[in-house]
């Protein structure tokens, strides 16, 4: 009796090296941003009138210390006419704009 040879114990197995894998090079990308002439000058407006508002900003915190020790004094508590159209003069101005 002959016994024929059997090709291994798992014939789907692949004994043959395997090649390391070679990178490429990895290509450099850079990214590019352009700005458009009208785009620059709104971003220069913008700076600008943000540069104006914050210089009036200590006026107004002048006003609010003058307010607060009006109300510290008790002006607001019994107003006199003289007060009282300065108060309706400044709502008429803030709802209509200047009279």
């Amino acid at each position: 009796m002959m016994i024929d040879k059997i090709g291994g114990i798992n014939p789907n197995f692949n004994t043959r090296k395997s090649e390391p894998v070679v990178k490429k090079e990895s290509l450099v990308r850079t990214d590019n941003v352009e700005i458009s002439a009208e785009a620059a000058q709104a971003a220069d407006l913008a700076q600008t009138i943000k540069l104006v508002q914050s210089t009036e900003e200590p006026s107004r915190q002048e006003k609010l210390a003058e307010v607060r020790a009006r109300l510290a004094r008790g002006d607001y508590d019994q107003p006199n006419a003289e007060m009282l159209d300065e108060i309706a003069e400044s709502i008429s101005q803030s709802f209509i704009g200047t009279v």
